[in-house]
């Protein structure tokens, strides 16, 4: 029988945006072209229709995958109700994407039907939602899952207690501690005294509850990687799961819509007369803007910095308009907040690079194929998964994290030949990255295993 009907599963879905979102729209719009029926499963969304026909394909919203992202395990426990629903759909091959795969893939596994995983990120291996950078020391982790070293990142985030430090602190708060109640004295003294010091009874607790939050991740995996394949944005990702299953095929893009136009219209409206280099992402410290930022000191004068992203008065923002300030850098950069993509187009364009700074284990930046589209060079740090689209010195430049000179470097370099770089980056994109072409990477991937 010849493979036809495609299920794909997303925990969110359209008129929530996202990257998944652009992925799910982009693969259904090719495969629909190609023929195949798709089905769009997601979670329900309040004032949506349960079942609406969209061009990408059937879109069924359920309430049994709702709040996925924050809680994988109650998707999971209602894996025999999702077993049913997909019965009633009748898909010959299931793709799931994101957290809510682990309830999809047992729930196919059961029906005897073809699934495959599509690890899109972070969120079912990190038990401690730190996005596989450790707390303080920003390190990178890369799944290397365990008690021993989650503790470790658990007590640098303040979720485990430290008994011995507890207790250290407690003596010497209570030997030298000056204008202390008595209150406060005997509760000290309950603490170094008690057999079970009240401090070391909450580390008991909590590494309890570790262990088992870590354990409920181990069987996460061990779903996961019980689907019939695995796809992952990026080779980095792919290390992440057994090498026979995994394979690397990147998120692809619409080249009809991202290409080069026009952008003076816009930049006017932007006051922005002078060069620019861009960056485009909600602003996060692990985002890494304080890098591109820092850049700018290295760099003439008339070159700013446009930040094209989400702003929040968080930790995150006040962060780098302190930077900012510190760095008397205010007339340089320009706050865009959330642009559309129509708006994000337009200012790929007139860059002179696209900088992806992110200093996590970041999977894959769409932000980087969309500029490479556009003909706009990428300057792009080594630990982000979409770095393996950029050919260093050839289209961008490759960078290491938390490097602001290599940053400013880097646009000089790209300053000099920006055309050139612009136009192998569109070439590449065009012969690479178009749905057509990876969309045929997924169907063989389907077919091997339907």
């Amino acid at each position: 029988m010849a493979l036809r009907k495609i299920l794909i599963t997303c925990d969110n879905y359209y008129p929530v945006p996202g990257g998944i979102q652009q992925y799910v729209r982009g693969l259904g719009l090719e495969l629909s072209k190609q023929g195949y029926k798709i089905n769009i499963l997601t979670s329900s969304v309040e004032g949506q229709r349960k079942r609406e026909k969209m061009p990408e394909g059937h879109v069924i919203r359920t309430s049994l995958m709702n709040n996925a992202i924050w809680h994988p395990e109650i998707v999971l426990s209602k894996w025999k109700q999702l077993a049913s629903l997909i019965s009633s759909i009748k898909p010959d091959i299931v793709l799931a994407n994101n957290h809510a795969s682990v309830a999809i893939i047992k729930a196919a596994k059961s029906l005897g039907i073809p699934v495959i995983h599509c690890c899109r990120g972070w969120g079912l291996l990190c038990p401690l939602k730190v996005r596989l950078i450790k707390p303080e020391t920003d390190e990178l982790c890369f799944n290397e899952r365990s008690f021993e070293n989650c503790s470790v990142c658990a007590k640098r985030k303040g979720k485990l207690f430290e008994y011995s430090d507890k207790l250290e602190h407690s003596k010497q708060e209570l030997f030298y501690g000056n204008q202390i109640s008595l209150k406060r004295k005997l509760k000290l003294l309950l603490n170094c005294v008690s057999p079970i010091p009240i401090p070391k009874l909450k580390a008991m607790l909590s590494l309890k509850a570790l262990k088992s939050l870590i354990d409920r991740y181990d069987q996460y995996q061990l779903i996961l990687e019980s689907a019939d394949r695995v796809i992952s944005l990026s080779k980095m990702y792919c290390s992440f799961f057994d090498s026979k299953k995994a394979e690397a095929i990147p998120t692809g893009i619409d080249e009809e819509f991202y290409h080069p136009v026009d952008e003076t219209s816009f930049l006017n409206k932007l006051n922005i007369i002078e060069p620019y280099v861009l960056v485009t992402s909600r602003i996060h410290h692990n985002k890494g803007q304080k890098w591109a930022v820092e850049a700018l000191k290295y760099l003439s004068t008339d070159i700013k910095l446009v930040l094209a992203g989400k702003l929040k008065n968080n930790i995150h923002t006040r962060e780098i308009v302190e930077t900012i300030k510190q760095l008397d850098l205010e007339d340089r950069v320009v706050f865009t907040d959330f642009l559309m993509p129509k708006e994000l187009k337009q200012l790929y364009s007139g860059a002179i690079a696209t900088i992806v700074p992110s200093i996590w284990a970041e999977p894959y930046g769409q932000v980087t194929i969309e500029a490479m589209a556009c003909a706009c060079p990428v300057i792009i740090t080594e630990n982000s998964g979409s770095a393996e689209a950029v050919d260093d010195g050839v289209d961008g430049y490759i960078v290491p994290r938390k490097d602001s000179k290599a940053i400013a470097c880097a646009i000089k370099m790209i300053q000099k030949k920006r055309d050139e770089f612009g136009q192998k980056a569109r070439e590449k994109i065009l012969k690479k990255y178009a749905w057509p072409i990876l969309s045929k990477k997924i169907i063989g991937i389907f077919r091997e295993v339907y």
